[in-house]
């Protein structure tokens, strides 16, 4: 099971409540016990990884120089080592258990194991306190850049860190009526609380996987739906550009013409003002098509979105460059299409 989300049952997996609770044979205790402690440390490999792997994020982070986030990271450098460091000290404490044998193997058990509980407890919690810190974080920077999408989902994770918070208050509250049980001897009742905090613990941890599934597929869902809006973009770019290489081959064609009446040796003047004003109006009609498909472009884009008024503006926009091009041709003394 992977240490990041194995948070509070490890206790349960692997000792029966008779372990727990002091009522079971030496032998079954020590074997138990030596499995925990290859659990306990591949936990810590992978906590002394992320440490590793949050440091280097610091490091980056203060070469950007972004204070916000600069201090963001320090505070998950100084979670990580932290973690690490109680992680550390339960190995040291496994190592002499190993050590005891019988009754003092039988007492020492029990305690020892509610550490570890202890320990995932508060290593959930101080989990979930920083995944809030970020989310607020980078909410705050998505709601400055107007990001809306992404600050909605933002949103809904943090509401649902909240949720985890308030979840995990009370298992530990679940978790303290455990241990107050098993100090006084009240050892049924223990049990009844043992089963009821595993069950309860299982359907958090369940839950919370469910919904950051679902965040996941939201998320996917969205990525999704970008790239399609990025594929229409690109096939409506590819379609403007090849309008515009064939108007652009046409005026280069028509310029080839002009040019020749101008280099003619035997051009009259009033022929050459006739030229030069076609040249013009020409050029004048380029640029008014030109950007009467830019702004068709503009228009799918729009529609795509849905962005009706915006949509309407553009139409608008597009019947006057339309009649520009009418004045300019009817000027010039020709019916061109401006399409």
């Amino acid at each position: 099971m992977n240490a990041i989300v194995k948070i509070l049952i490890v206790p349960f997996l692997f000792f029966p409540s008779g372990v727990l609770l002091g009522e079971d044979d030496p032998e079954g205790i020590l074997e138990d016990l030596e499995g925990v402690g290859e659990d306990l440390r591949n936990e810590l490999d992978e906590l002394q990884e992320e440490a590793e792997h949050l440091r280097e994020e610091l490091e980056n982070a203060r070469q950007e120089g972004d204070a916000s986030f600069i201090h963001h990271m320090e505070l998950e450098s100084v979670r990580a080592n932290k973690d690490v460091t109680v992680w550390q000290e339960i190995l040291s404490r496994h190592e002499k258990l190993l050590a005891k044998d019988g009754e003092d193997l039988e007492l020492s058990v029990p305690d020892f194991m509610r550490s570890i509980h202890k320990a995932h407890q508060n290593r959930d919690l101080s989990r979930i306190k920083s995944e809030m810190s970020h989310l607020e974080f980078e909410l705050r920077l998505a709601r400055e850049s107007e990001d809306e999408d992404h600050a909605r989902h933002l949103q809904l994770r943090l509401e649902h860190s909240r949720e985890n918070l308030a979840r995990h208050k009370q298992l530990a509250e679940l978790s303290e009526k455990l241990d107050t049980a098993v100090v006084d001897d009240r050892h049924e009742e223990a049990e009844q609380i043992q089963r009821h905090l595993f069950v309860a613990e299982k359907d958090f941890h369940i839950a919370r996987e469910m919904r950051e599934l679902e965040f996941r597929r939201m998320e996917a869902q969205d990525e999704l739906e970008a790239i399609a809006l990025e594929m229409f973009r690109a096939k409506k770019q590819v379609e403007l550009a090849t309008s515009m290489a064939k108007q652009h081959e046409h005026l280069a064609k028509e310029w080839e013409r002009l040019k020749k009446v101008l280099s003619s040796p035997d051009v009259v003047e009033e022929e050459l003002d006739q030229v030069v004003e076609s040249a013009e109006s020409m050029r004048i009609r380029f640029h008014l098509q030109r950007e009467i498909m830019e702004a068709h472009f503009k228009l799918a884009m729009a529609k795509e979105h849905g962005e009706q008024e915006e949509a309407e503006e553009i139409r608008d926009r597009i019947r006057e460059l339309e009649e520009e091009v009418r004045e300019n041709d009817e000027v010039d003394g020709e019916a061109v299409d401006p399409r």
